[in-house]
């Protein structure tokens, strides 16, 4: 059964998940105060903010990709300025997977192409070499799609010369040619005596060589 693309964006922001855990709790548990759980304070913060108590779950790649983005400051020495914004894309791309957005094909190679890099600058070498493999065999089939639809288009197109008639019912070979019954050194021409214009009626009167062949 073939994958969807959401199946395989879901399936890529599971191994995100599971790959940026260990490096944000490690980043983000260094921030003082210490010995204080900072997911007890983001969701001391959110109670603030919102007015709501809010579970968080450290497992969840959208809180992973929020704290990413808001809490840049803490990543600044371990992620470039572009690897911080591969955190804001995909934060965008799983809001639309969670709320049934369609992702087409480019979409999806985006995707993966995004987490892979993220992955790797963070360290989850095997969680990156998962999702690489998930965004080769995407390739894979966007190529293969491709190529039926090609041959498709191409079985449909009009080919010149198609749906013409064999010569032998269009033109009627001269009497002895269809019977067989002819002298083949009739038909070889002496090309040098064509090109001076001499030799006989058949050769050098075009009327009569048509006529004739």
């Amino acid at each position: 059964m073939a994958i969807s693309n959401r199946d395989r964006v879901g399936r890529g922001f599971e191994l995100l998940a599971a790959g940026l855990e260990p490096f944000v709790d490690r980043a983000m548990t260094a921030v003082p105060p210490a010995g204080r759980d900072w997911l007890e304070l983001l969701e001391a913060r959110d109670n603030t903010r919102h007015g709501s108590a809010r579970k968080l779950s450290k497992t969840d790649p959208a809180l992973l990709l929020r704290v990413l983005t808001e809490e840049r400051r803490v990543f600044q020495d371990a992620l470039s300025r572009s690897e911080s914004s591969f955190a804001s894309v995909l934060r965008d791309s799983r809001n639309g997977w969670a709320h049934n957005e369609a992702f087409t094909g480019e979409d999806t190679s985006l995707a993966l192409e995004l987490m892979d890099r993220l992955l790797t600058a963070a360290g989850a070498t095997e969680q990156a070499e998962e999702v690489r493999r998930l965004r080769l065999d995407h390739q894979r089939a966007l190529y293969e799609a491709d190529t039926r639809k090609a041959v498709k288009a191409a079985a449909t197109v009009s080919v010149p010369g198609t749906g013409v008639k064999p010569w032998r019912e269009v033109v009627t070979p001269h009497a002895d040619v269809a019977t067989g019954q002819y002298n083949a050194a009739e038909f070889a021409a002496d090309l040098h005596m064509v090109s001076r214009h001499a030799g006989s009626q058949e050769y050098v009167d075009p009327v009569h060589f048509f006529q004739r062949t």
